[in-house]
């Protein structure tokens, strides 16, 4: 039959670059300079993001964010950790990250990293693509941040009230067991909504000691084994497993734990290695790479439509982000991560309507 077109682009083509294609993530993973396989940072002061006071001021609420002003952290213990590493030097930043001004953008030709353009129309296409929409964010503290990140840009930039970005945006803490109440708060969702997982910074040898490997395989395959029970009545094609950063402690120089140690960088780095970071316990690449070999593992009931979202590869360049070695700065690389998911969901929108033709011509 006839192929529907919108905005000159046919079904089976959009289809195809949405299909997920794990080989091609593998082989980003296992490049030499990772970040410049998928795209790289560019310095563009005019293009920078520069949040305004009041959505600095909102991002301020995440406890391990706040990169440019120690003494505002709210959190007693994460301010005394982020002075005393500010103080002995055992963190570095670059200038944007201490001072809110992030001047490095992120730039893909690469279709999965490919971000959604940050223009005046902006804050319009970000509406229009979540409205009436739920975002689920199930993870660990990495997505109590993002979901800080998107709760403020909804509201400071799209324009939505705190009501409705905080309906919009919901976390659900999944550190290495699956709880009854995230999965029957998933049962709450609906066709219409998006969901990104994560679990990784819980399963490594610091945490789960040598074995970590076969814990982290299994609790994989029982998750994605049964999506509708873990996942409720989300389209797997709306489902996407998030990739996990890299920790930016410098390797075998200390750690969380340890009485000495060394994270960060003075400014972004497109030839960053996995080499050079995860400090005493490190587990990227390998980790990602578990993950993506359980997603193509065809024992697995359909897992071939679920996305990848490989923050991993684009935040490995930012050590000059890191807020103590582990959580990243806010404002940081975690918008791109936002603006990154909604290319994607702008995409899968343009398919959905494209195949609601299609039926309608049939």
């Amino acid at each position: 039959g006839e192929k529907t077109r919108v905005n000159g682009v046919d079904q089976s083509s959009l289809a195809d670059s949405l299909k997920t294609n794990v080989k091609f993530f593998l082989q980003v993973a296992e490049s030499k300079y990772p970040a410049l396989a998928a795209g790289k940072w560019v310095y563009k002061p005019e293009q920078g993001i520069k949040p305004s006071p009041a959505h600095l001021q909102c991002l301020d609420q995440e406890k391990q964010g706040n990169c440019h002003n120690a003494s505002a952290i709210s959190d007693v213990k994460a301010r005394a950790r982020r002075t005393e590493l500010i103080n002995l030097k055992k963190v570095l930043n670059s200038r944007g990250m201490l001072e809110a001004n992030d001047s490095w953008v992120w730039e893909s030709q690469v279709e999965e990293y490919k971000v959604l353009p940050y223009n005046e129309e902006y804050p319009t296409v970000v509406r229009n693509l979540l409205q009436n929409r739920t975002i689920f964010l199930i993870g660990d503290s990495f997505h109590r941040q993002w979901s800080k990140a998107l709760t403020c840009e909804l509201m400071n930039v799209a324009g939505f009230t705190s009501k409705e970005a905080n309906r919009i945006v919901k976390y659900l803490k999944v550190f290495t067991s699956f709880p009854d109440k995230v999965a029957k708060e998933m049962q709450n969702a609906t066709s219409r909504d998006y969901l990104v997982v994560n679990f990784g910074h819980h399963f490594d040898e610091a945490k789960k000691g040598k074995k970590w490997r076969g814990m982290y395989t299994r609790f994989l395959e029982e998750t994605f084994n049964n999506p509708k029970k873990s996942f409720g009545s989300i389209p797997r094609r709306h489902i996407f497993f998030r990739t996990t950063t890299v920790r930016h402690y410098h390797r075998r120089m200390g750690d969380f734990n340890t009485n000495s140690s060394k994270s960060g960088g003075t400014e972004p780095n497109n030839h960053a290695q996995w080499s050079m970071y995860g400090g005493n316990y490190a587990a990227q690449p390998d980790q990602n790479m578990i993950a993506l070999n359980v997603l193509t593992n065809r024992t697995l009931v359909n897992t071939s439509e679920i996305g990848i979202l490989d923050t991993a590869t684009l935040t490995l360049a930012r050590a000059d982000a890191t807020f103590d070695g582990s959580h990243l700065c806010l404002p940081g690389p975690m918008e791109y991560w936002s603006r990154m998911l909604y290319y994607r969901i702008q995409k899968l929108q343009e398919l959905e309507r494209l195949e609601q033709k299609q039926q309608q011509k049939e």
